[in-house]
């Protein structure tokens, strides 16, 4: 089963079992059938190959429990033959999970997913195949209210889910934030350099969603990131001479170069104000924002020009701040804008940084590992030295100063933290960590809390509760980003107690580089992109594990039985194997909230999407508690994760490393 952070956008169903006749009804003739084959295997005279509901090639008692388990249990209506039917495209709105059949032990069986929408005037059937027990990506062309049917070859039951609709509303304003250059800044004219100055900046939009399910059951909004690529901008020249050509293709940075012109005789500055208007066309109306203009004001001067940067060294891009490498450094850099007939020495730049001051065009200084994630504030000044008229005119000098700032954080592809090895031991080896886990001022670690990644369990090797591996470990799909492993499957000494109850968050390309601007999409759910969505991942798997702790009481083997008769799953501790302890559902409070029955499985999930009685849908019950606490907030005043809200403490908003 497929753990993610995102669990709403996963259909995890196991299809009902038990018609062996055909009429998508079980009844008595069902009965009948597995009674007159009861015993029988494929060389038997008895042998009816459809009593062998879970096809393992003989019919027992096991066939026998999935009848009488799902007697008088009706599948859903096809829908109505007339309507068009269209394969489902490659592009859209994804819904990913596991289709299961239940009790299924034989080979794999073609599973086909129908989903229309309920909510427009001429509905179209969308289909796609896929294989029972293998996770699966598809896509649907829009968002709306969907309902799915999905059915199995040779089995006439079927499931029908309808899915929430998701409502988006614009929500806060998009912003335009300007990176370059520094308001008021100064640029030598086109007389001392005729290359262009390049503008650039940078659009965010957070829109607002809603889950609504078939109900009306309303979930509390949370924040979606605009695709990048519905984010326009467009420039336009306000006031000062010259030319401004817009660069296309840049992306969520947007960026325009003006080319400055030689200022007349009787000027010395020129002020220029550019105006950058940002557009929403997304294709849902609903989520698009009034246009956001934002004015740049620069001056084109009639002198030499300084002009500063800070980088990372040796990478480039953001400064590293915490190198565990102690070769890193932040290299500050003085350009200038000076013609022929100027100079700028190396012993004419003098630096101010946090750091201490500093003289050369160039120059590199180390950075501790003690540093604090933060934006710092650097200056220059620079002595240009020239002879701009011929003689008798002396020699000259022109003094300029300027001031920037830069973000000190972490780097995007590369260990730069505290490495603790044993933060990666798992039954695949040993692996050094991301940078997740440090929890001094201003790191990530610090910033998610209480449900961090240095949570920590006494009764845990090594005490930590989140660990780290590079990809998903083997039999899982390798689109996991996160797991809650209760009985050590994962664990170094695989099964063993002190590796119960460990959550594993794995690498995957969304996240490794921390980008903000390719958001993983959720037909269903959150969207989220960087450490947003390793937040919402370690949320939820935390929710899981502390629901698991309230209903078994702990991971020991009095708790939860050992390798590999496990009590969750087991019909002797769990009749409805739906991974809820038989006492948790028959706790009166957790009848009255959760709707938990101990010989009703998927009991919660029912009151989720209010379907009938005898109908499974996509989520089991642990995953319903886990979705509910983990991504909406626990009971008792534990906060939702929403994207965005750690925003100003994590470093991740926006590509806010980038500028």
């Amino acid at each position: 089963m497929l753990l993610s952070p995102l669990q709403a956008q996963d259909l995890h169903i196991t299809l009902l079992n038990g018609d062996c006749d055909g009429d998508n009804e079980v009844t008595l003739f069902d009965f009948g059938i597995v009674v007159n084959a009861f015993g029988s295997t494929p060389n038997d005279p008895n042998w009816d190959p459809r009593a062998d509901l879970d096809g393992d090639l003989e019919v027992t008692l096991f066939d026998y429990g999935i009848v009488v388990r799902n007697f008088g249990a009706v599948g859903a209506e096809p829908f109505d033959p007339a309507l068009s039917r269209q394969p489902m495209p490659a592009t859209g709105y994804a819904m990913k999970g596991v289709i299961d059949i239940e009790g299924w032990q034989g080979t794999s069986l073609s599973v086909r997913i129908e989903a229309v929408r309920e909510d427009v005037s001429e509905p179209v059937v969308f289909w796609t195949e896929v294989t029972a027990g293998q996770p699966f990506v598809r896509y649907l062309p829009d968002s709306g209210l969907w309902r799915l049917n999905i059915a199995a070859e040779a089995y006439g039951l079927s499931t029908a889910l309808r899915l929430p609709k998701k409502i988006y509303s614009a929500g806060e304003t998009m912003q335009v934030l300007a990176v370059y250059p520094e308001n008021g800044e100064a640029f030598a004219d086109a007389a001392f350099d005729p290359a262009p100055i390049g503008l650039h900046v940078v659009l965010v939009d957070y829109d607002t969603t809603k889950l609504v399910a078939s109900d009306g059951t309303e979930f509390p909004p949370n924040k979606e990131r605009e695709e990048p690529e519905n984010l326009q901008c467009e420039w336009r020249l306000l006031s000062g001479r010259g030319a401004l050509v817009p660069v296309i293709g840049s992306g969520t940075s947007h960026v325009a170069l003006y080319y400055p012109e030689e200022l007349y005789p009787w000027q010395t500055e020129q002020d220029v104000v550019v105006e950058c208007t940002a557009t929403d066309g997304s294709s849902v109306p609903s989520r698009v924002d009034d246009s956001v203009a934002v004015p740049i004001h620069f001056k084109v001067v009639s002198r030499p020009t300084l002009h500063i940067s800070a980088q990372a060294y040796p990478i480039g891009g953001t400064p590293v701040a915490s190198a565990a490498d102690s070769s890193f450094a932040v290299r500050f850099i003085a350009s200038a804008r000076l013609g022929i007939y100027w100079q700028l020495a190396d012993a004419d730049v003098q630096w101010n940084t946090p750091w201490g001051t500093f003289t050369g065009r160039e120059v590199l200084i180390p950075i501790g590992v003690d540093e604090e994630h933060r934006r710092f504030v650097f200056s220059a000044s620079a002595t240009f030295r020239g002879t701009p008229l011929p003689p008798p005119v002396p020699p000259q000098e022109i003094t300029d100063t300027r001031s920037a700032s830069r973000i000190l954080g972490f780097h995007r592809c590369h260990y730069d933290e505290e490495i603790n090895p044993a933060r990666g031991a798992t039954i695949e080896g040993i692996y050094e960590p991301q940078n997740w886990f440090d929890d001094r001022l201003g790191h990530w670690g610090r910033v998610l809390s209480p449900y961090g990644f240095n949570e920590t369990d006494p009764n845990l090797a090594g005490q930590y509760v989140v660990y780290y591996a590079p990809a998903p470990f083997q039999g899982l799909s390798p689109d996991t980003l996160a797991l809650f492993d209760h009985n050590g499957r994962f664990g170094a000494v695989q099964w063993s107690e002190p590796y119960r109850g460990r959550i594993y968050i794995f690498q995957r390309p969304t996240v490794e580089h921390y980008n903000d601007h390719n958001p993983l999409d959720s037909s269903l759910g959150h969207t989220a992109g960087g450490i947003d969505l390793v937040a919402v991942a370690l949320t939820h798997e935390m929710a899981h594990r502390n629901w698991f702790i309230e209903d078994w009481g702990g991971f020991t083997s009095a708790d939860i039985g050992d390798y590999p008769n496990w009590k969750p799953f087991n019909v002797l501790w769990d009749f409805d194997q739906d991974g809820l302890g038989d006492k948790f559902e028959e706790d009166d409070n957790n009848k009255l909230s959760y709707h938990c029955d101990y010989m009703l499985p998927y009991s919660i999930e029912r009151w989720f999407i209010g379907a009938g009685a005898g109908i499974k849908g996509n989520i089991k019950d642990g995953e319903a508690i886990a979705y509910l606490w983990g991504e909406w907030g626990a009971p008792g005043g534990v906060p939702p994760y929403v994207i965005g809200v750690l925003d100003a403490n994590d470093w991740s908003v926006g590509g806010r490393q980038d500028y």
